[in-house]
């Protein structure tokens, strides 16, 4: 996995397309993309399959995409529903930065 210089992150396949679009090859149109939001959830764009612990499958039918909790705080988990901007989440990147900018001052 690597970083796009915009925040997402790349899995495999999306390093395959860069490279094929680098080729002039053409992207298939079922590809996912996620994209990690500044101190907020995980944008996944595309045809996915989400499935809770116990194997049941959520319904995202009309769902091109979803956005997905990573501060914990959500009540609609695993969705994200607003609330890392109320509780002032920090991820971890960038609460990282910080210290490291702290410990350089």
């Amino acid at each position: 996995m690597l970083r796009h210089p915009s925040g997402s992150w790349l899995v495999d396949s999306e390093m395959n397309r860069l490279r094929d679009n680098q080729k002039g090859i053409r992207m298939a149109e079922n590809e996912v993309t996620i994209t990690v939001r500044p101190n907020g959830p995980f944008r996944v764009e595309g045809p996915i399959k989400l499935v809770d612990s116990n194997g049941q499958q959520w319904d995202l039918t009309g769902k091109p995409a979803v956005s997905l909790c990573r501060c914990g705080a959500s009540t609609k988990k695993p969705f994200c529903d607003g609330t890392h901007s109320k509780i002032g989440f920090q991820a971890a990147e960038a609460a990282v930065a910080a210290e490291e900018a702290q410990k350089q001052s």
